[in-house]
């Protein structure tokens, strides 16, 4: 193996477990026990805090006549979402558990409700909402980066999703997600099959070179459709 890791990059909280003092005497002759250096050992512990942070902003009224403010109070506390109730902590490791880590929006929930934070999926819902609309202006500069790249790698996957038919209940489709990856960015996106080729194309003009990654068993299925 490869031995025992270092975790001393985490956060540290020492603990003294001392021998009590009156038992740190001979119990014949009463003679005192001197140090002797020390026993360590190290633990790591695993906690979810989840904090309500109560804001108050202290207000004073004018003592005087002069021509001055009337009352002074402090800044709002700066939020993400207006009238939301969430810090900016909590809405980024939202977006992580989401869209980092995979973690299906009612799993989220769950594991919220585990820890003493109860919330309805459709409030998170609306949160995911929200944020696409607050990082669109970062979504857009990361397209635009991407555009004036000199060449892009581009892979086309699998993606199933379903569709509603005429005249039965459910089917799946295949539609495509394309990943664009240039030197310092990446962006995905998800089209139809029929739209696959246009998708290249546009690319192709604001972008000049691509590089295509296609995966060998594709390939296959398409060759054993006669495509």
């Amino acid at each position: 193996g490869h031995g025992r890791r270092d975790y001393s990059h985490l956060p540290t909280r020492e603990e003294i477990h001392d021998v009590p003092e009156g038992e740190r005497v001979c119990r014949c002759c009463g003679a005192g026990y001197a140090p002797f250096g020390e026993e360590t050992c190290e633990q790591i512990d695993w906690q979810v805090t989840l904090t309500r942070i109560v804001h108050r902003r202290p207000t004073y009224r004018r003592t005087c006549r002069c021509p001055v403010r009337g009352v002074l109070v402090a800044p709002p506390v700066p939020k993400a979402i207006g009238k939301g109730r969430f810090t900016t902590g909590f809405l980024a490791r939202l977006l992580v558990e989401k869209f980092v880590l995979g973690r299906p929006a009612h799993r989220i929930v769950a594991a919220l409700a585990h820890d003493g934070l109860h919330l309805a999926e459709g409030s998170v819902a609306g949160v995911f909402a929200t944020c696409a609309e607050l990082l669109a202006p970062l979504a857009d500069q990361i397209t635009s980066r991407n555009a004036a790249a000199a060449h892009l790698h581009v892979d086309e996957t699998r993606w199933e999703v379903y569709a509603q038919v005429e005249g039965k209940d459910m089917q799946v489709d295949l539609g495509g997600l394309h990943g664009f990856v240039p030197s310092q960015s990446a962006i995905a996106v998800v089209s139809t099959p029929a739209c696959s080729s246009r998708i290249a194309a546009e690319w192709r003009r604001t972008c000049g070179v691509i590089f295509f990654v296609v995966i060998v068993g594709q390939v296959r299925r398409r060759a054993g459709r006669g495509g």
